[in-house]
């Protein structure tokens, strides 16, 4: 038997002890036919990464940021594995309840903490790496990302494409966000369109926060309305006040910030006082500001979403909201909008 073989027989034997006591139940020997599965338990952006942000000083006590995630391994395969190690690079750490090696049983499943410890910097980037084993040696690795921020607000918050890039989409975004509310689009993905339909019927629309960098504490309420009828809104999502300044920050439920809703015919959406359709919203500020546009009161920009390496994601769009005339930096509040396509 080679050296390497022996070393694998004998930390599967340890994890095998091991597991009787750390919870992984009927415990077998690995053999081929184990399969480990990492989900992402943000479900954003994929199972292949994370993205986390954290503030150094925070405003007081009850503010919160998306500084750790939780990576679910779990044996989908017929016969056990091992995992044998766990490491990471950068600014992050990734740990595990149980001690190493461990087994996973088939069907069952442990829970990982991977936490972003920067104390310094703004875009952070590493790796968790999951050494594991059934009849060979396997590895997998997952991408992570972060922002950090020396306190909240300040001057100090992300830029949009950055934002965008971080996260995993390879949407085009615009050299500079800056438009002064200008209705018009500044890059190839930049989708100028009031008002949307449902990609496909039979299925409901889906809106996920996936960043808010708005003032310190506020919540945010997205809401839709029925084009020719923007008096009367119907909320589909409240955001937490907490989490104002976060990646993923979280509903008023303080669960994962997403909900579906139905579109019914064609539909503009408002996020707080801002609407889709820019001739409803107010473009004072923006004239005052230097708009020369015809349309001014564009605070809600909409931009197709494209997986990493640039291929477009059917029914799905990047959306970033600004308060009008503040700073135009249109990452207040971001959304990943889902089924929907533009009005004809």
């Amino acid at each position: 038997m080679s050296l390497q073989r022996r070393l694998l027989t004998s930390a599967l034997t340890a994890a095998l002890a091991l597991s009787a006591v750390a919870a992984a139940p009927g415990a077998a020997s690995a053999a081929a036919g184990g399969q480990l599965t990492v989900t992402n338990r943000d479900v954003l952006p994929s199972n292949s990464a994370v993205v986390l942000s954290k503030i150094q000083n925070v405003a007081d006590s009850s503010q919160r940021m998306h500084d750790k995630a939780t990576l679910r391994l779990t044996n989908t395969g017929t016969a056990a594995v091992g995992v044998s190690a766990l490491s990471s690079t950068g600014a992050f750490t990734l740990t595990a309840p149980w001690k190493l090696p461990f087994t996973l049983t088939a069907g069952s499943s442990v829970d990982l903490t991977v936490a972003f410890v920067a104390t310094t910097g703004d875009w952070h980037t590493g790796s968790a790496v999951i050494s594991w084993f059934d009849d060979q040696p396997r590895t997998t690795t997952v991408k992570l990302s972060g922002w950090w921020q020396k306190y909240s607000e300040k001057g100090l918050e992300p830029r949009l494409g950055d934002l965008v890039r971080n996260f995993g989409y390879g949407t085009v975004m615009p050299t500079a966000i800056y438009s002064r509310g200008a209705y018009q689009a500044f890059s190839s993905d930049e989708v100028l369109s009031p008002y949307w339909t449902s990609l496909d019927p039979a299925k409901p629309a889906r809106v996920t926060q996936i960043a808010a960098w708005r003032g310190y504490p506020s919540n945010v309420v997205v809401r839709k309305f029925a084009k020719g009828s923007s008096s009367q809104t119907y909320q589909v999502f409240s955001g937490l006040k907490n989490d104002a300044q976060s990646a993923y920050p979280r509903d008023t439920s303080w669960a994962r910030g997403t909900a579906t809703f139905s579109i019914g015919s064609t539909i503009g959406l408002k996020v707080d006082n801002e609407f889709s359709d820019p001739k409803l919203n107010s473009s004072a500020g923006d004239r005052a500001a230097g708009c020369t546009a015809t349309q001014c009161g564009h605070h809600l920009r909409v931009f197709q979403a494209r997986q990493p390496d640039g291929t477009l994601i059917p029914g799905a769009y990047l959306m970033a909201q600004d308060f009008e005339g503040i700073n135009y930096d249109y990452q207040d509040n971001v959304f990943l909008l889902e089924n929907l396509k533009p009005a004809a």
